[in-house]
């Protein structure tokens, strides 16, 4: 909604900031969607950016945050802020007014979420922000009263009162209407001075939308223009919307030309008696044969996947036709190629849709849990830091004090390898530090992420109990065991959490086996490092081309050996322990 409004509907003032350096802030906005869409928006006009920011009461979105910086080649703010208080109150009381001046400020569905649940919404901050601020706001919110009889329905709830706010302060309004591409009704609002923005799913009476009505105009009775509804008329008698984007479906040329099902057998439709032989001949043929092979039982349970909806296509024509004519639109949505950078956030919308709902509510909850596990975004960030200190710390040491390449005692004596005692003290100390960190870090991370993990991948095994019962029913005393290895092995399966466990190892045994197994560590240094962060992805990513690069250079190696052994009559020495080598495996491990 929020691209749409700002690339379609936007009044000439945004239009001329949007040409320029556009500064927006998000306000909600934790995925910083709304973001992404202002950026996609800019760029189509042609503008040059500014500065982004967003504004969030928890810190649990700042990964996301980043990610999403990444992805777009720009550096994005992250504060905290509460929408529910005053710009003036104490838990805002970081946010300076000259620190907010936006061209463009967007409440991503934050206004109604922050209300007392009964569709009032707490607009001070928005009050604060208009009268310290000069710029576009838009506002996106769920607010449209429901009723028969008008096309432009009056806003509601939280909408509503942003409405009478903008009467209060003399800002211009406009409000948009527009349609989603599942065909239900959806509405906007948008200001000149004050705008805001407004996405609603209508009620299940206003879904088929008159583009079904028009594919419906297809059968039979379709042929007589008496019949033919045009593509503006709905259940709501009123007036064309000067925004409506539904067109007519016309019958394809391949259908009116088709040989094997023509257009006549196409407008035919069976009558009672005609469909009560069928019926006999076909339905209760296969019942009974059904029956008779597989049993009753059987039946039920086919009939109880397929819901009851398609059983009703054996004995009624028309609804028949309307299911048919209804999963071809499906398909058509599903299969339709979407190029547009609206559409393509709209996918990215419904791939996430999932994963983002549990996210959050896994976020909630963590909220409300005590000081420091309702801060493990914090917790997280402060331990990363501090190992990645303590890395660099412990291998500066080692560079400058570590002695003896070679020893004969057992690799647990690390006294003999230093000047003096207090070496190894500082060194232990640093080592029980990073290893302390590692470990906090790899709590938090399971107490945040792991569990939301298992949680969303559990629900595939949810589905699968409901699509096979009867395999399930065969596996009673085993089914407990079966959840449980397949729980450990989504816990398993976590990358990070597995890079988490690598480097806490390697911490461990810095600490207890010798100093020199931190240098491992400094790989997630490096990780931190944007330049060389960039260069190991590249590696990992031709993971192939660099093993084989490793195995010419052994290759060459090896005949650099096999000539040395033909041109020289002797054996030669090296200068650290001063050993011949006789062999060519000798030299190579050398």
């Amino acid at each position: 909604m929020a691209f749409n409004a700002l690339t379609k509907f936007a009044p000439p003032e945004l239009r001329t900031k949007l040409a320029g350096p556009l500064r927006v802030a998000a306000f909600g906005g934790g995925p910083a969607a709304e973001l992404f869409a202002a950026v996609v928006a800019r760029d189509l006009a042609g503008g040059t950016r500014a500065r982004l920011a967003v504004y969030e009461w928890v810190e649990t979105w700042r990964p996301i945050v980043d990610m999403v910086s990444d992805l777009i080649g720009e550096d994005i703010e992250y504060h905290q802020c509460d929408v529910s208080k005053s710009l003036f109150d104490g838990v805002n009381g970081h946010l300076q007014p000259a620190d907010l001046q936006y061209d463009l400020l967007i409440f991503s569905h934050v206004l109604l979420e922050c209300g007392r649940g009964d569709g009032e919404a707490p607009l001070q901050f928005l009050r604060d922000l208009w009268a310290c601020c000069d710029g576009t706001v838009l506002v996106l919110d769920a607010g449209q009263a429901r009723g028969r009889g008008c096309r432009s329905r009056p806003l509601a709830g939280s909408l509503r009162q942003v409405q009478i706010l903008a009467g209060e302060v003399e800002a211009e309004l406009v409000r948009i209407n527009g349609a989603s591409r599942t065909a239900t009704r959806c509405d906007m609002q948008m200001f000149t001075e004050l705008r805001a923005s407004n996405e609603l799913i209508a009620d299940p009476a206003q879904v088929i939308s008159s583009a079904d009505t028009s594919k419906l105009q297809q059968f039979g009775q379709a042929a007589d223009p008496q019949f033919e509804v045009g593509v503006s008329e709905e259940d709501d008698e009123a007036e064309a919307d000067d925004q409506e984007t539904d067109e007519k479906i016309i019958r394809p040329k391949r259908e009116k030309a088709c040989l094997t099902y023509t257009l006549e057998e196409q407008y035919e439709a069976y009558s009672k008696v005609e469909w009560g032989a069928a019926k006999t001949k076909i339905f209760d043929r296969f019942l009974e044969k059904v029956q008779r092979m597989l049993g009753e039982k059987y039946l039920h349970f086919l009939f109880g996947q397929a819901r009851g909806r398609r059983s009703r296509s054996y004995v009624d024509p028309d609804f028949n036709a309307c299911i048919s004519w209804y999963r071809r639109q499906e398909e058509c949505l599903v299969n339709v190629k979407r190029t547009s950078p609206e559409a393509q956030i709209d996918d990215f919308a419904d791939l996430v849709n999932g994963e983002y709902i549990s996210f959050v509510q896994k976020q909630y909850d963590l909220l409300g849990k005590p000081w420091p596990f309702n801060r493990a975004g914090e917790v997280i960030a402060v331990c990363i830091n501090s190992t990645m200190l303590t890395t660099a710390i412990i291998n500066s040491i080692l560079v400058f004090v570590y002695t003896s390449s070679y020893s004969e005692h057992s690799i647990l004596e690390q006294d003999i390898h230093y000047p003096n005692q207090l070496s190894v003290y500082i060194l232990t100390f640093f080592a029980g530090l990073h290893f302390s960190l590692s470990l906090l870090w790899l709590g938090f991370y399971v107490l945040s992420y792991s569990g939301w993990i298992i949680e969303t991948k559990a629900g595939k095994v949810d589905k699968w109990r409901d699509e096979n019962p009867q395999l399930q029913s065969q596996l009673p005393h085993a089914e407990q065991l079966r959840i449980s290895a397949t729980q450990a092995k989504f816990f398993c399966s976590d990358g990070q959490l597995l890079y988490t466990l690598f480097l806490l190892a390697f911490s461990f045994l810095g600490l207890f086996v010798s100093f020199l197994f931190n240098a491992v560590n400094t790989i997630d240094l490096c990780m931190r490092i944007p330049i060389l962060a960039k260069v190991i992805e590249s590696m990992t990513q031709s993971v192939e081309q660099v093993a084989g690069t490793m195995v010419l250079g052994f290759c060459i190696q090896y005949i650099a050996v096999g000539a040395g052994f033909l041109l020289f009559s002797q054996g030669y020495g090296f200068a650290d322990k001063d050993p011949v080598a006789h062999q060519i495996s000798g030299v190579m491990l050398r």
